[in-house]
């Protein structure tokens, strides 16, 4: 019997490599996904005839994959190959986007799937018959972290793509070979068993502490400033790699440098007096950086959260808001660049945390 529509209740994502047979991991606790591609056309006109005589395909398509997920220990965020100390055998501290730049041990590229089930069933602990949705040959092209007061923290992730395919009983192979657009693949990626997920459900709001330095005329830690929401993020801007003879890009190289971002807006009381400073400080102590945290712990003791350290930021913008009705608020930027495997002083970092 066909099916009416397709929810939330009936899907699953799954992230893995791009060989034959890759095994994937499911990501869990996403709150959304969406895909789509563009293809880039070049008419082909003559005299002597109005319409086109034909729509050639000069540019390689361009595949998009946005999704965004509940934060919870940062099984997500190394599955899709991002360094975490404390997940996927990574102990030492270490930039996050070490994992995607390390090509001969943690290639950029993925493949990601949507597995669906059908209708009336939940992905979770369902055996029937799936159909699958495969995106090929993705890279992470922006990730972010948002917290505030109200809400679960949530994590977006932006990936690019090169191909994109449908398959009714098995995943679609969709690795393909970037010079003449064949499938490399011979045997599809493998997808486990859905899973609900153990630890941890959400982190919440009132279990995460943001430690902000820096600002203008604010004693930040004496409880004068009462943060509300808090969010990291950076864009990996990706350049494609073209030659003569290749139908697609054959690489989608990170462009550098790469600029963190951290935003606070928050409730303000008492002005500092002791470190009372105005913009002339900032001016001539122009190579002072600062070290920021925002850390979610777990719920319960024994399970795990993640803690974000962006390393070497400086401040860009401090705004003031008052007016009759609301409490006044300061909101800061701070920037970072992220920096490679071997820099522990400049970039995002993130663990893992275990609730005492």
């Amino acid at each position: 019997m066909p099916r009416n529509r397709v929810i939330y209740q009936t899907e699953g994502l799954f992230v893995g490599g791009t060989g034959d047979a890759a095994a994937t991991t499911q990501i869990k606790r996403v709150q959304s996904a969406n895909y789509s591609f563009d293809i880039s056309r070049q008419d082909v006109n003559q005299y002597g005839q109005l319409a086109r005589i034909d729509s050639i395909i000069l540019e390689p398509p361009t595949v998009s994959l946005d999704f965004s997920y509940y934060v919870t220990d940062g099984a997500n965020e190394d599955a899709i190959g991002f360094a975490i100390s404390g997940q996927g055998g990574v102990s030492a501290e270490t930039n996050m986007i070490s994992g995607l730049i390390a090509d001969q041990t943690n290639p950029q590229e993925n493949n990601y799937f949507i597995a669906t089930v059908d209708a009336g069933n939940d992905v979770v602990g369902y055996a029937g018959t799936t159909g699958f949705i495969g995106i090929g040959n993705g890279v992470i092209a922006s990730y972010s972290v948002d917290a505030a007061v109200g809400d679960l923290p949530t994590a977006n992730v932006t990936v690019e793509a090169s191909n994109m395919a449908m398959g009714t009983s098995a995943p679609p192979l969709v690795t393909i070979n970037k010079e003449d657009g064949s499938i490399l693949q011979t045997s599809a990626n493998t997808i486990p068993a859905a899973v609900s997920g153990i630890g941890v459900s959400a982190l919440r709001p009132g279990d995460i502490t943001v430690t902000v330095t820096g600002g203008i005329g604010v004693n930040l830690n004496a409880n004068n400033y009462k943060p509300t929401s808090a969010s990291m993020s950076f864009d990996l801007g990706r350049e494609d790699i073209n030659k003569l003879g290749s139908k697609f890009a054959f690489a989608k190289e990170i462009e550098f440098p790469v600029n963190v971002t951290f935003t606070c807006d928050g409730l303000i009381a008492d002005l500092s007096t002791a470190d009372l400073t105005g913009l002339h400080n900032v001016v001539d102590n122009d190579n002072t950086t600062y070290d920021l945290t925002m850390q979610l712990d777990a719920p319960v003791a024994g399970q795990t959260g993640i803690k974000y350290t962006l390393k070497g930021a400086k401040l860009d913008n401090q705004s003031f808001s008052s007016s009759i009705g609301d409490n006044k608020t300061l909101s800061m930027t701070f920037s970072a660049q992220l920096g490679g495997p071997q820099d522990t002083t400049n970039g995002l970092f993130a663990q893992t945390v275990i609730k005492a």
